[in-house]
C-alpha cells in the first residue's frame, strides 16, 4: 500500500439514527416555511401608493379587524369601536358629536344598517370638525359609479360628485357635500370604495367657514385610505 492510499480517508456511511434525525429535522423545517408562507397569505394586503414616505408628524391607522388602512396626523385621536379599551369614548364622541349624524344621513337612507366603526378629532379644532370611517353590507353592491351619480342627482349641497382609481386598481368615489346645521353650514369630503364582503366611507368634516384650513389634511388622509384584502 502507498503513502497516499495511507493517508485517504474512508468514506463512511451515516448511521441509521443520524438518517433518522435529518428526516426529521427536514420535515420539520419544511412544515415550518409551508406554516409561515400560509400565515402570509392570510395577511391583508397593502398597496403602497407610488413611493410612499410616511411624514414624521403621520400615523397609520389600521382597524381591530384589518378590513382598512389610512393615514392620521399624530395631532388627531381616533377611537375604534371593536378595541374594548376605546369602545366608551367611541360612544362618548358619538354623542356629543351630533353632526356626525348629519355626516351619514344619506348613506343611512340607502342602508339605515350603515355602522360607523371608527371615530377620530384633532387635538384643538372647531367643535364640528371629525373624521369617521362606516360600513353598510348591503352597500356593498352599489359600486361608486352609480353612487355617484345618484349621489349628483338627489344630494342637495354637492359641490363634488366623481370617481377615480387608486393604486392597485381599485375604483372609489370622491364627493364633497354641505350641509345646513343649527350652528352653520358643515362641508364634508368623502371616500366611498366596496369590496366582495363590504362597502366603506371615510368622511372628514368641518365647519364651512374653517374647513380650508384642514383641506390639505383631509385630502391627504383620503388619498391614503385602503381597503385590506383578507
Amino acid at each position: 500500500m502507498t503513502q497516499q492510499e495511507e493517508a485517504t480517508p474512508e468514506y463512511e456511511a451515516p448511521s441509521l439514527s443520524e438518517m433518522v434525525i435529518y428526516v426529521v429535522l427536514t420535515a420539520v423545517l419544511l412544515l415550518l416555511l409551508i406554516t409561515f408562507t400560509r400565515l402570509l397569505g392570510n395577511q391583508p394586503r397593502y398597496q403602497p401608493v407610488g413611493n410612499e414616505r410616511l411624514s414624521p408628524r403621520w400615523q397609520i391607522v389600521t382597524n381591530r379587524a384589518k378590513t382598512f388602512t389610512f393615514n392620521l396626523p399624530l395631532n388627531w385621536s381616533w377611537y375604534d369601536k371593536q378595541i374594548p379599551e376605546q369602545s366608551s369614548v367611541f360612544q362618548s364622541v358619538l354623542a356629543e358629536q351630533g353632526d356626525i349624524e348629519t355626516a351619514v344621513s344619506f348613506f343611512r337612507q340607502i342602508d339605515p344598517a350603515t355602522e360607523i366603526q371608527l371615530v377620530a378629532q384633532p387635538e384643538s379644532a372647531a367643535a364640528s370638525t371629525f373624521l369617521i370611517v362606516a360600513n353598510s353590507r348591503r352597500m356593498q353592491q352599489l359600486d361608486p359609479e352609480t353612487l355617484t351619480r345618484a349621489v349628483a342627482n338627489d344630494v342637495a349641497g354637492v359641490l363634488q360628485a366623481e370617481t377615480s382609481t387608486q393604486a392597485g386598481g381599485q375604483t372609489i368615489a370622491n364627493l364633497i357635500v354641505d350641509f345646513p346645521t343649527e350652528s352653520g353650514p358643515l362641508r364634508c369630503k368623502y371616500r366611498y370604495a366596496h369590496n366582495d364582503v363590504s362597502a366603506y366611507i371615510l368622511a372628514g368634516c368641518a365647519p364651512k367657514n374653517q374647513f380650508g384650513q384642514l383641506g390639505g389634511d383631509l385630502l391627504e388622509i383620503q388619498n391614503s385610505f385602503q381597503l385590506l384584502i383578507n
